[in-house]
């Protein structure tokens, strides 16, 4: 593995286009026991190779699935609606992906949408609606240690082939292609070991990962590329995670992301974070960056059961990837002082635990990221900043206990609701500008005054809130930005609103009750604009415009709708006016050009 690496990348690419070959992944001594992930069926019914020779036995597969048309492809799950795959070797829109559940159960999903190369050869794919929890197929977890190519090199990995048999191998070490960045990770053929394997032409696109324990957990690494002489590369995804965030973010989504302890806290001396003797290994862990990017993470973890140090103060600011709490018997949640800035990198943060965490200091997002609140919960009296800048960073709060930011949270990020718990965002200062997405549980805001009210004129609020899910705005909403509600579930405002000038509200699915009055006088300034959807005034409206587009639904069940300059309907502009209900209830409802019935009064 050399400098002929570079000479060699226009042929390496042409290699990764061709037809595959007869055997895919190739494997010294290959015994079907031991290297078949199924043991009969594959692709139309495959039976799982239980084994106890086969050496990927214990680890969760159901995260890599295959193409149906062309089952020789195989391609690594990393979110409910995200999968990874190779630019070079896309699926088409439509066709379906295959996965084999933890319960033995073939799921089929529909390919929705394929982004192209985001980096060298990494793409990443999306399906046409989100694979449910239930039905037991499991995303990939990235592992990450930093962006240093030399954390990774030395790790034994599964590699998988197209014809889902499993090979071991190493990574050797971490290089570029041409102009691309230092993203990809080569392993050096063994053609004499038994159980070490060679990519062949045809792999592209099948991933790679680091194990560990027999069995144990797996950790995705890499997608395969393309092969070399005596060897063969994958993209490392691990490299690339700023990169895949990035996209998934976009939809509310993030990878699971995994980052090994490297520090864990005993309190043996005192109860502040500095001091070397409280933690094991002794000393005090941070992030080293270079070049404003991670290059050596540092993730510590809290046992409650095994420090009686349970109260501890930052005496500086403190950087750290990661953070988990392990599940302990008894009341020994831990509490995280007021005082100085925590910093959290992309591993996040991990209740394992029953009892509740609670962070009274001032948190901020070095990238985006997911924190589980697990069963205990969260607490976090200090603010949270999500950062500056484009895109924001996406925090993603899941977990089936309870999450209370009472803080604030500020910055240009998104937040992400997902689990079973509640989430609740209050005091004066939520500000945080991006895209706010419900997925399960409930998010509520409640003594807040801020949410939003200071938006710039670009800026675009979007609240999407999933199918039999409820989002209940009880706060002021307002600024001179516009707003968006998206997804099939139902957005209650009840909160002051205190539009500028131009603001528009975009209601594109779902149901809305607006159960609070936009403007108290005739020079109101929003504007609603509802396709699709269904709208309905719980009270008196002082408003812009009401357009009424195709598929939408207009109730009014509050007193009037006074409207300053447009009624508009299937493209027809009435004009200025009052809308009255008669008696109680007045439906507008737009019938696709079929013509429709509009009863009113002069107000």
């Amino acid at each position: 593995m050399g400098h002929y690496r570079f000479a060699c990348y226009a042929a390496a690419i042409a290699i990764g286009l061709l037809p595959a070959g007869a055997l895919g992944i190739e494997i010294n001594n290959y015994v079907p026991a031991q290297y078949d992930r199924f043991s009969s069926g594959y692709p139309t019914a495959p039976v799982a190779n239980t084994s106890g020779e086969f050496i990927g036995l214990g680890y969760d597969w159901s995260g890599v699935g295959w193409l149906s048309t062309i089952a020789t492809r195989s391609y690594a799950l990393l979110g409910p609606q995200h999968f990874l795959y190779a630019a070079h070797y896309p699926p088409s829109t439509g066709v379906p992906l295959r996965f084999a559940s933890t319960d033995g159960q073939v799921r089929t999903y529909g390919v929705g949408q394929v982004s192209g190369s985001l980096l060298g050869d990494l793409a990443v794919g999306t399906f046409t609606a989100a694979i449910p929890q239930a039905d037991n197929v499991h995303p990939c977890t990235i592992l990450f240690k930093g962006y240093a190519g030399s954390a990774y090199t030395g790790a034994e990995v599964f590699m998988y082939g197209w014809t889902a048999r499993i090979g071991l191998n190493w990574i050797n070490e971490v290089f570029k292609f041409q102009g691309d960045p230092a993203t990809y990770f080569g392993v050096a053929y063994d053609t004499t070991t038994p159980g070490r394997a060679s990519l062949q032409t045809g792999d592209s696109a099948g991933p790679t990962f680091v194990r560990t324990g027999v069995p144990g957990q797996m950790y995705l690494v890499g997608d395969h590329y393309t092969n070399y002489p005596g060897g063969g590369a994958d993209t490392m995804v691990s490299m690339m995670l700023s990169t895949v965030c990035d996209y998934m973010a976009q939809t509310g989504y993030l990878p699971r992301v995994a980052t090994p302890v490297t520090a864990t806290w005993t309190g043996n001396v005192s109860g502040t974070w500095g001091s070397s003797g409280n933690w094991s290994p002794s000393g005090v862990p941070k992030d080293i960056l270079s070049g404003g990017r991670v290059a050596t993470c540092a993730s510590v973890l809290f046992d409650g059961a095994a420090t009686s140090r349970r109260t501890i103060t930052l005496d500086a600011s403190r950087t750290v990837t990661g953070m988990a709490f392990k599940s302990a018997a008894g009341a020994n949640g831990f509490t995280f002082a007021a005082g100085n800035l925590l910093t959290l990198g992309e591993a996040g943060l991990t209740n394992r635990d029953d009892d509740l965490q609670n962070f009274a200091c001032a948190v901020a997002l070095r990238a985006s990221q997911r924190w589980d609140a697990g069963s205990g919960g969260l607490t976090v009296t200090g603010s949270i900043d999500t950062g500056s800048g484009s895109p924001g960073r996406l925090l993603v709060v899941e977990g089936a206990g309870n999450a209370s930011f009472g803080g604030g949270v500020s910055g240009t990020g998104g937040l992400s609701k997902d689990g079973a718990g509640t989430l609740t965002l209050s005091g004066p200062d939520v500000r945080y500008t991006g895209r706010t997405t419900v997925f399960d549980g409930t998010l509520r805001l409640s003594d807040t005054t801020n949410f939003a009210s200071d938006l710039a004129n670009s800026t675009t609020v979007e609240f999407a809130v999933s199918a039999g899910k409820a989002f209940t705005l009880s706060k002021s909403i307002g600024g001179i930005g516009d707003l968006i509600k998206s997804g099939d579930g139902i957005l209650t405002v009840s909160g002051p609103q205190n539009h500028g000038p131009g603001a528009v509200f975009d209601i594109r699915d779902g149901t809305v009750f607006l159960n609070t009055d936009a403007g108290s006088t005739a020079a109101a300034n929003l504007s609603i604009f509802v396709t699709d959807a269904v709208l309905n005034f719980g009270c008196n409206q002082h408003l812009d415009t009401l357009s009424i587009g195709d598929g939408a639904t207009v109730v009014v069940s509050g007193r009037c709708i006074v409207l300053t300059k447009h009624l508009v309907m299937e493209g027809i502009d009435f004009g200025a006016m009052t809308l009255l209900p008669e008696p109680a209830t007045l439906a507008l409802l737009a019938l696709g050009g079929l013509g429709l019935l509009v009863r009113r009064k002069a107000g």
